[in-house]
């Protein structure tokens, strides 16, 4: 049912009334509140008529005064409008430095990772390079580059030593194929029977089978080729497959 507000001149208290009243007859309303008779038309007619008029076609000596006996009927809540505020420098420069300290928390929170994490990257060839570079920056430490599984041992051939030395002649060639430069690993040298039952096994630092020609201490160069020649003490017959590993020093 469509209703229209309006307000008792006598006690100011705000009614809805039915539309289909209004313009009846007997206008005469009572109200709620103080009993009291009075004309809702004239208070319904203010309302309809603002409400009903277009004011963007106005200009302003269009607009037509309300007489004073009709102010009554008006409505007596006041609507604030705020404007929104301008902002300030001191706005500008508060969420500038919020923003330059979420900024400041989440490089913070970057370089914690990255610290904790620094083991991976010592083994990462290509994350490698920006953590040295990282280190250099901070005038950190800097670790050396180890990829172990990056080193192999190629053409591996064992023979008999010289006649009456009861000895074998173990050659291969140690190549680093990893993209980056790693000191020479620890060698590991097995002996297995053809059961995989282990007969001998042994461990040489790089100065022990690297030839005299090859620093020890240099690290071998991305795709480096080294030649190995080791000459050791014959395991026995069972040993019959000859492993090379290695790891790191």
């Amino acid at each position: 049912m469509n209703t229209i507000a309006a307000r008792c001149p006598f006690c100011h208290t705000r009614i809805k009334i039915s539309a289909r009243l209004v313009g009846d007859l007997t206008p005469k309303t009572r109200c709620g509140s103080c009993l009291r008779l009075f004309d809702a038309t004239q208070s319904t007619a203010i309302r309809a008529r603002a409400l009903s008029t277009d004011y963007a076609l106005l200009s302003g000596e269009g607009l037509e005064p309300l007489e004073s006996q009709e102010l009554r009927f008006v409505e007596a809540d006041s609507i604030e409008i705020t404007a929104k505020p301008k902002r300030s420098w001191r706005d500008v420069a508060r969420a500038l430095g919020q923003i330059a300290c979420l900024f400041l928390l989440l490089a913070a929170l970057a370089a914690q990772y990255l610290w904790h994490n620094r083991h991976v990257y010592q083994h990462s060839p290509i994350l490698y390079p920006l953590y040295a570079q990282s280190c250099r920056m901070l005038s950190c430490s800097i670790p050396r580059f180890v990829d172990i599984a990056a080193f192999r041992g190629e053409a591996l051939t064992v023979t008999s030593g010289s006649e009456g030395t009861n000895s074998l002649v173990v050659s291969f060639r140690l190549h680093n194929s990893a993209p980056l430069a790693q000191a020479p690993p620890i060698l590991i040298l097995s002996f297995d029977t053809s059961a995989r039952r282990s007969v001998a096994l042994r461990e040489f630092a790089p100065e022990e089978y690297l030839p005299a020609s090859v620093n020890p201490s240099r690290a071998l160069a991305a795709g480096e080729r080294v030649n190995i020649l080791l000459e050791l003490l014959d395991p026995g017959a069972e040993a019959v497959n000859y492993t090379v590993a290695f790891r790191a020093p």
